[in-house]
């Protein structure tokens, strides 16, 4: 892969290896892509099936784009749908919904872990292990078992997925291995086995092949809007990747001329886990860790998103966006709307960046003209006692 190298978001330096930290500052490692003038045009990405991962072969670190046959089901581009009648009711009359939910895994970690388990057949690796609160590990158990590959998810006993995930994960062939302490204790158990030869990590900064499959989220909205970009993108926000991939994305777009402007992105938190937002008001990059509180679902409360939190501010800070708490009412709000007025099912992750659009609409920072585009990340299958929730306070 000769127009792929490798780059450190920290130190800028150029580590050796693709797995890992930089061992010089102990910053994500991210692939960068140098193609020739007019290798890829927007004609040519038209011109193909729109495949999930497999449509943007060139800004893929993959050595087979076989692989990802091996790994995926088949998966298309998501649909971009315009949703003008929720948008009228929430100020928003040009807002379009990106339904990440209809993935196999009904959720967008589809993306991500697909990537993963390509690159792990890549190595000859048989085992991967990623700490998850539910949706992450149903799609690694997913792709892993499509592939033939051990999936082992790591669960924290605080903050533990909902018993309706868990059954999908057994129900998946996961094998399920429990630590004291949450999200952040599961994480260093993964790494823990990854330094010990147990296990290939699922972790997003030490395996740089869950950003470039979920990156793919910013390439389907620049094709599906004309490659004009929308206005303001809002997306959520938990350990960090579902921003700064999407950016990345976005950005690898624009610097080949593709891509005509990029759109303001705003990171989406629950109130009750909320350090980066915390970190966006103070004006500083500095994560200061919180302990979840409990909210409507597991998903996305990542309390020390120490890699991700940094990277997550320049994306938000540097497109002219925002990091945005929500509270669990608003996402409640947010799940009723599109239920009722696109017939849409989303779980509390997955409305979450609808929730804080409708936040910003509410509180006069978006103009009603905006084209508007919210991530619809997470099927409300996915979470049916949160569900419930919903239904037993309308």
């Amino acid at each position: 892969m000769e127009h792929v190298f490798l780059h450190c978001t920290g130190c800028g330096e150029a580590p050796s290896s693709i797995m890992g930290l930089c061992q010089a500052c102990g910053g994500a490692v991210m692939p960068r892509y140098r193609l020739p003038p007019g290798r890829l045009s927007r004609a040519t990405i038209e011109a193909r099936p729109p495949l999930l991962l497999s449509a943007w072969a060139e800004l893929l670190p993959f050595h087979d784009p076989a692989s990802l046959a091996s790994a995926g089901f088949g998966e298309m581009a998501t649909p971009l749908l315009p949703a003008p009648r929720l948008g009228r009711r929430i100020g928003l009359p040009r807002l379009h919904l990106k339904l990440d939910l209809l993935l196999p895994s009904l959720s967008h970690k589809d993306r991500p872990h697909t990537a993963v388990v390509a690159a792990a057949l890549e190595q000859g690796g048989t085992r991967i292990a990623l700490a998850s609160s539910g949706n992450g590990g149903a799609a690694l158990a997913m792709h892993a078992r499509r592939a033939g590959i051990e999936a082992v998810v790591v669960l924290g006993r605080e903050g533990a997925p909902s018993p309706s995930k868990l059954a999908r994960l057994r129900t998946l062939g996961a094998r399920l291995e429990w630590v004291e302490g949450g999200l952040d204790a599961a994480n260093r158990r993964v790494e823990a086995g990854a330094a010990a030869g147990e296990w290939l990590p699922a972790t997003t900064w030490t395996n740089p092949f869950v950003v470039e499959g979920e990156k793919t989220i910013g390439f389907e909205i620049a094709r599906q809007t004309g490659w004009r970009g929308p206005d303001a993108l809002f997306l959520p926000l938990g350990g960090g990747a579902a921003v700064v991939a999407p950016w990345k994305g976005l950005g690898e777009l624009q610097a080949l001329g593709l891509l005509e402007r990029m759109p303001r992105l705003y990171g989406a938190q629950f109130a009750h886990c909320a350090p980066v937002v915390a970190a966006f008001d103070r004006g500083d990059e500095a994560i200061h860790p919180v302990r979840p509180e409990p909210s409507l679902t597991s998903v996305l409360m990542v309390g020390n998103p120490r890699i991700g939190g940094p990277l997550a501010l320049r994306a938000l800070r540097g497109t002219g966006g925002a990091a945005r708490a929500v509270p669990d009412a608003t996402v409640l709000r947010a799940m009723r709307l599109l239920a009722a007025e696109e017939g849409i099912g989303a779980e509390p992750a997955g409305a979450i960046a609808l929730a804080a659009a409708l936040q910003e609409a509410e509180a006069g920072r978006l103009p009603p003209e905006a084209e508007v585009v919210a991530l619809v990340c997470g099927s409300a299958a996915n979470d049916p006692e949160a569900v419930a929730a919903m239904v037993e306070g309308a």
